[in-house]
């Protein structure tokens, strides 16, 4: 080893005990003042987490009920009666498989048109094409 090699290597060994030692100082002072001291580098903290909002959403399944009849005194009761209906239907499917009673992207599909089959009643028939809510939680 040279001597321009030693001076180097000891002024680099007193700079690291100068440091370390000012942070020891630092330390001692902060927990005689009753604050805490980290010996990590703020570069190196760990964050927490932050948590994400819990959402509602659609999910990825595509869920058909059964077909059923709706009757009303005109077309229009008996559709909003199979609305009605189907709406149930779908509720009660989805609690059984995202345990929310709750669908979305609902959509009632006519099978058989809406025809008098008595006086003064009316009957519709179709089924629902839906999707269930479920929790991101």
């Amino acid at each position: 080893m040279r001597v321009k090699d030693g001076v180097s290597l000891v002024g680099g060994l007193l700079f690291l005990l100068s440091v370390t030692s000012a942070h020891a100082s630092l330390e001692m002072h902060l927990i005689e003042n009753g604050q805490t001291a980290s010996m990590q580098s703020p570069a190196m903290t760990c964050q927490e987490p932050v948590p994400m909002a819990c959402q509602v959403i659609c999910d990825f399944g595509y869920y058909t009920t059964v077909t059923v009849s709706a009757s009303g005194g005109n077309c229009t009761d008996a559709q909003s009666a199979l609305t009605l209906q189907l709406q149930s239907i779908a509720r009660g499917n989805c609690e059984s498989i995202t345990m929310l009673p709750s669908y979305c992207a609902f959509q009632v599909v006519i099978t058989t048109t809406c025809a008098q089959v008595s006086p003064g009643v009316w009957q519709v028939q179709g089924y629902a094409k839906h999707h269930c809510r479920m929790s991101t939680c």
